[in-house]
């Protein structure tokens, strides 16, 4: 355990609650908005859609963590919502709602981290590590990712 596996932890947590709050107050005709990416990088149609790729999002960093080596296999967060990465339909928000609920799962992966091992480079190389950067780096550059879609969200919901 680590302070800056603590940070981190703390980062992801308070995106999460700002999500929860968000999606508190939404109902599912919400979800079936119509969603326009900003960052123009993800193909998702419906506000409820990018709600799930958002949670998505959390279950990249328990699966990096776990092709890392940095928890058991059996600690990753498998990738849960069942469908194809188009994102192509309108969930119920009671499905959301459980998803989101399922990120805390992460939470502790990230505070277990230690300085070693935030200081080491993943060999596994995808769109966010590249053989070079740090974990600490690709963590935080996932973060930040994901305080873009929060961001999306919120203007999306609000």
């Amino acid at each position: 355990m680590s302070k800056r596996g603590t940070e981190l932890m703390d980062k992801v947590s308070q995106q999460v609650d700002m999500a929860r709050e968000l999606l508190a107050e939404a109902a599912d005709s919400d979800l079936m908005r119509p969603y326009v990416d900003r960052e123009k990088d993800h193909s998702v149609n419906s506000v409820g859609a990018a709600a799930l790729h958002f949670i998505e999002g959390y279950q990249k960093i328990g699966r990096l963590l776990k092709t890392a080596g940095c928890v058991p296999a059996a600690e990753g967060t498998p990738h849960t919502h069942g469908h194809g990465h188009a994102h192509d339909h309108a969930p119920r928000l009671p499905e959301v709602l459980e998803k989101l609920d399922g990120t805390q799962k992460v939470l502790p992966l990230l505070a277990d981290l230690t300085d070693t091992q935030l200081d080491s480079v993943p060999a596994v190389k995808n769109q966010w590590a590249d053989g070079e950067r740090t974990l600490a780096v690709v963590l935080d550059t996932i973060i930040s990712h994901q305080a873009g879609h929060l961001a999306s969200l919120r203007d999306a919901l609000v």
